[in-house]
C-alpha cells in the first residue's frame, strides 16, 4: 500500500515541477519498489529529479490523511486538478482519492484551486489512511522508454531506508577521500588516489541510491579527478622545466662531447626526455645522447637516445644503443638510426647500464676512454642516483627541534638527499619515521644508514664501518642522556630533587665520554 499511496504523491509532485502537461502513462506497485511511466518532451534534470523527490517527502513528512469517496462520476471529473487516464473507462460511480483534502469538499465546490495544490485521483485500489505511513521516498532512476515517455523507479519504507543509509557510507568515503586527497600537498599519492576514484566511482554507479544523490557524487569524484589531473599536469611540466634546465647546464659543459650517457629526474615522463634530447641536438649538434630516467612508483626505467649524423657515418645507430641495454632494463625497445626509446621494469640496473652504454658508443666511434677506471665511481653513486629519483618521495616525521631529528637532516644534507620534513600531529607518535614509497623506519640509526651512501658509511672497510655503528651507538646511549641530565635541570625551575643531585655526575660521565672518542 505504501508504493501505491506514494506513487498518487509522485504524480502530483511531477506536475509540480515539470508542468500541467505531464500525463501517466502507467504504473507499477512491487512490494520493495515502484515504476511510474509518464509523458516529458526530454530527460528530467538532476535538480528536477531531487525537488521532485523533496516535494515527495515534505507530504510524506506532513503526515496528511488519504481521504477515499465514490463519487458522481459527471460532478468528479469537473473538479479542477484532477489526475486520471482519461483515455480509460471509468464506472459511475468512481472512486476518488484525495491526500489532505476531504473528499466531500472538493464535490461542494469542483471548481475550486483547492484540488490543484494536493493529489486528486481516480483510483480503485487499496491506500494508506495518512502519507506518514510511506515513512521514506527516493527515486532510484529516471529514463525513457519510449519517445515522449520517461520512467521512474522509485523505493519507500525500509528499502529506501537501506539506500539512505548507502549513500551516507560513500558520502563519508567520499569526505574522507576529499580529506586524503586534501592533505596530499606533495601529490606523493596521487596514482592511488585516482585508483581509489575510480573505484569509488565504479561502486557509486552500481548502488542503488538517490538518483540525484548519485549524480551528485559522481560529480564530485569527477571534480577531484581533475583537480589530480591539473596537478599532475603541473607536476609533470615543472619536471620537464627542471630536466630542461639540467640538461642545458650538461651539456653547456660538454659542447663538442660526442657521447654523453646522463641519468635525469623525469620519472615516466619520457616526453621531457625527448625534450632534453632536442636540447641538446640544438645546443650540440655532433652529440650523440641516451637519458635514463627511473620511476620508482611505477617500478620502470626509461631510456631514450638520439645519434649524430656523424656518429651513424662511424656505425653507430640508436636503435641498436638501445637493443644494447634492453636486456639490463629487462624490457623492450626499439626506433631508427637517428633514435630509438626503451623501458623496463630493472629499476636497479642504473650502474650496468650508464657503464654499458658508455662502452657501446665509445669502441663504435673508436674512442680511448677508459671506462674500466670509472666503473668503480658509478657503483659509489647508484644509490645516490636513485635517491635522487626519490628526492620528493622520502618524508621525514618527528618531533622537530630534537637531536635525533637534526641527525637524519644532516646525513641527508651530506649524502644530498632530500627530504619532506612534517611534524607529528596530535601527538600520536614521539620519535623518528621515514616514509618511503613502499617502507616505513622507526630508528634514527637505521635511517641514517639507509639514506648514508656506502662511501659516507665506510662500508668498503669492515673495521670503519664497526666503528661508524659504534659511535652511532655509544652517542644515544651514553653521551646524549648525560647531556640530558645535566644540560636540562638549568632549563627548568621544577623539576625533582634527585635529578639536580645528579648534575654533577651527568656533567663527569659527558666529559668521560668525550674523552673516549679523541
Amino acid at each position: 500500500m505504501s508504493n501505491h499511496t506514494a506513487t498518487h504523491v509522485l504524480n502530483y509532485a511531477l506536475r509540480e515541477i515539470l508542468g500541467t502537461e505531464v500525463d501517466q502513462k502507467g504504473s507499477l506497485v512491487a512490494p520493495d519498489r515502484l515504476r511510474f511511466d509518464f509523458t516529458n518532451k526530454g530527460a528530467m534534470t538532476t535538480e528536477q529529479i531531487r525537488k521532485v523527490e523533496e516535494i515527495t517527502n515534505n507530504i510524506i513528512n506532513e503526515n496528511k490523511m488519504v481521504y477515499a469517496k465514490e463519487c458522481n462520476l459527471g460532478i468528479a471529473k469537473t473538479i479542477q486538478g484532477l489526475r486520471a487516464m482519461f483515455e480509460e473507462t471509468y464506472p459511475d460511480p468512481v472512486r476518488v482519492i484525495s491526500i489532505g483534502i476531504p473528499v466531500e469538499d472538493l464535490e461542494k465546490n469542483p471548481l475550486s484551486s483547492d484540488a490543484l495544490k494536493t493529489s486528486v485521483e481516480f483510483c480503485g485500489g487499496t491506500h494508506l489512511h495518512y502519507t506518514g505511513h510511506i515513512r521514506n521516498f527516493i527515486i532510484v532512476s529516471e529514463e525513457a522508454i519510449a519517445k515522449g515517455i520517461r520512467r521512474i523507479v522509485a523505493l519507500t519504507g525500509p528499502e529506501a531506508m537501506k539506500a539512505q543509509k548507502k549513500t551516507s557510507m560513500l558520502e563519508n568515503y567520499l569526505n574522507e577521500l576529499q580529506i586524503t586527497i586534501e592533505a596530499d600537498k606533495n601529490g606523493i599519492n596521487t596514482k592511488e588516489h585516482v585508483k581509489k576514484i575510480i573505484e569509488l566511482t565504479d561502486d557509486v554507479s552500481h548502488a542503488i541510491i538517490s538518483s540525484w544523490k548519485k549524480d551528485k557524487i559522481r560529480k564530485m569524484l569527477k571534480d577531484l579527478k581533475k583537480i589530480l589531473d591539473d596537478k599532475e599536469r603541473a607536476i609533470k611540466t615543472a619536471i620537464a622545466n627542471v630536466v630542461l634546465d639540467n640538461i642545458q647546464q650538461i651539456i653547456q659543459q660538454n659542447i663538442g662531447c660526442l657521447v654523453l650517457v646522463e641519468v635525469l629526474q623525469a620519472y615516466s615522463n619520457t616526453k621531457a626526455l625527448d625534450s632534453a634530447l632536442k636540447k641538446i641536438r640544438t645546443i650540440s649538434p655532433e652529440t650523440s645522447a641516451l637519458l635514463i630516467s627511473i620511476d620508482p612508483d611505477a617500478k620502470k626505467i626509461f631510456a631514450l637516445s638520439s645519434v649524430s649524423k656523424y656518429a651513424i657515418s662511424k656505425g653507430l645507430k640508436a636503435n641498436e644503443w638501445i637493443q644494447e641495454i634492453v636486456p639490463l632494463m629487462e624490457g623492450k625497445g626499439g626506433g631508427k638510426s637517428e633514435s630509438a626509446q626503451a623501458s623496463g621494469t630493472n629499476i636497479s640496473c642504473v650502474t650496468r647500464l650508464i657503464y654499458t652504454a658508455k662502452n657501446f658508443a665509445n669502441s663504435k666511434l673508436e674512442l680511448s676512454e677508459n671506462i674500466n677506471e670509472n666503473h668503480d665511481q658509478l657503483k659509489r653513486d647508484e644509490k645516490f642516483i636513485y635517491f635522487k629519483t626519490l628526492k620528493d618521495k622520502l618524508v621525514l616525521s618527528g618531533d622537530i627541534g630534537s637531536i635525533k631529528y637534526y641527525r637524519i637532516q644532516i646525513v641527508a644534507k651530506y649524502n644530498n638527499i632530500e627530504l619532506i620534513t612534517v611534524p607529528h600531529k596530535n601527538n600520536i607518535f614521539k620519535g623518528i619515521k621515514l616514509q618511503g614509497n613502499d617502507f616505513e623506519l622507526f630508528d634514527s640509526n637505521a635511517i641514517a644508514f639507509y639514506l648514508s651512501t656506502d662511501q659516507f658509511k665506510c662500508s668498503n672497510n669492515s673495521f670503519t664501518f664497526s666503528e661508524v655503528l659504534q659511535w652511532l651507538s655509544y652517542a644515544d646511549n651514553h653521551i646524549l642522556p648525560a647531556v640530558l641530565g645535566w644540560v636540562v635541570p638549568y632549563l627548568s625551575k621544577n623539576i625533582p630533587n634527585n635529578i639536580k643531585t645528579n648534575i654533577k655526575t651527568s656533567k663527569e660521565d659527558v666529559l668521560s665520554s668525550l674523552q673516549k672518542i679523541k
